[in-house]
């Protein structure tokens, strides 16, 4: 209750309005049946229409006939903003809402770099989780700019795969920790890389926080005191869910002075938030329900109703006990809904990652490996097990339907 007062002021005594837009009446309606007083708020957030603008130099003539293949003929206007300022080689924080495209703010200035012919660039693009890293590197396969070639390079990538990239990319896919141990202390074999190094990318700006932001900032100036070495001095572009200045921790990280780009330009479908207090749920046995049992029901139902649906669960055990109790409660769903967490084979998280993105499954039960950037199409529902933690992961996760801008 405390948490739908802060997120959600209202008016006291103010009832709660359970209807909006098909197909989201129906499914609300079933849940208030399901909840009864357990239903304790709903939010309607509304649509958002898109706003357009040109940058000031226009994109050249490969990067623009290639987005317009791609049916993107304007870019939004944070877009537009983010890419004036790297073309100036101002570091940047792009802080946005999810799905308003911020992986094309450093995409497209990449892309122009690698195609520079007086001097070719490169660019290093650091994730928190190697899932991100290989939805990037599929996105850059879809986008198919000319010129650039990505590779992974992070435990999964086998020896083979590390030397390809290393003889090869000018777009290097991966994480903090493979920078640390796996590339800056054989710099020498990455000199040619590292000289030519236009830009840094760090995906996820907002879990760079505490500790782990601390070591990152570390690993950030090695890697700046190598470039310096070999006459480079590459360009940081940051990505963020909406947190309060972002610009600063961004310049903590780098040391580097950052430009903020917070304006969203982009378009939202509309949104129904609803919070459940698992304590008020009506139960025939006279216990209150778990959460991980109310979450498996929720799951359950809105996967029978021909929702896609993606759950977050706070801990390993709790996605393997959820995707178990929506199996055990409805045998129908045995294969359509499954758990994702890390611990998994390589080829195990690509698999479902693969059933997820073409839409054979209808439901994965998650840890916070999914909360992040994944571009996951096509999710109508997201349910949370418990609250994230912070209101930016909130939001995150929340995030994650309705991208396509669909009412979610």
């Amino acid at each position: 209750r405390l948490a739908s007062e802060r997120l959600f002021p209202r008016p006291s005594g103010a009832p709660m309005a359970l209807t909006t837009t098909d197909p989201v009446e129906s499914t609300l309606a079933a849940l208030d049946r399901r909840l009864g007083p357990g239903l304790v708020h709903v939010e309607h957030l509304p649509a958002r229409a898109a706003r357009t603008a040109a940058p000031a130099r226009p994109l050249r003539p490969a990067q623009a006939d290639r987005l317009a293949e791609l049916g993107l003929t304007s870019l939004w206007s944070h877009q537009a903003r983010a890419l004036d300022l790297l073309r100036d080689g101002r570091s940047t924080v792009v802080a946005t809402g999810t799905a308003s495209g911020k992986s094309l703010c450093y995409q497209l200035p990449i892309a122009e770099a690698v195609a520079d012919p007086v001097r070719p660039g490169t660019a290093l693009v650091l994730f928190p989780t190697k899932a991100l890293a290989q939805d990037q590197l599929r996105a850059l396969g879809h986008l198919a700019m000319p010129g650039v070639v990505a590779a992974t390079y992070d435990g999964d990538a086998g020896p083979e795969a590390r030397a390809w990239a290393r003889a090869h990319a000018n777009v290097l896919l991966t994480n903090p920790e493979m920078l640390h141990q796996g590339l800056l202390p054989h710099h020498g074999r990455w000199d040619t890389f590292l000289m030519r190094l236009r830009y840094v990318v760090i995906d996820e700006l907002h879990i760079l926080r505490g500790v782990f932001g601390s070591h990152v900032a570390h690993v950030l100036r090695r890697l700046q005191r190598l470039c310096a070495q070999l006459g480079a001095s590459p360009t940081f572009v940051f990505t963020s869910a909406t947190i309060g200045r972002p610009e600063r921790l961004a310049e903590e990280l780098c040391g580097l002075p950052v430009t903020a780009v917070a304006d969203d330009g982009s378009p939202r479908g509309p949104r129904t938030v609803a919070l459940v207090d698992p304590a008020r749920v009506p139960s025939t046995s006279g216990k209150t329900p778990s959460a991980n049992r109310i979450t498996a029901a929720l799951v359950a139902q809105l996967v029978a109703g021909g929702h896609r649906t993606l759950a977050f669960c706070r801990s390993r055990a709790g996605t393997e006990a959820v995707a178990a109790e929506v199996v055990r409660r409805h045998p129908a769903l045995a294969g359509r809904v499954r758990p994702y967490r890390g611990g998994y084979l390589a080829s195990e998280r690509r698999e479902i990652e693969a059933q997820l993105f073409s839409g054979r499954l209808g439901g994965v039960v998650a840890t916070s490996a999914l909360e992040l950037g994944v571009d996951i199409g096509g999710l109508d529902a997201v349910v949370l097990n418990g609250f994230p933690g912070t209101i930016a992961s909130l939001w995150q996760q929340v995030g994650r339907a309705g991208r396509e801008g669909q009412s979610s």
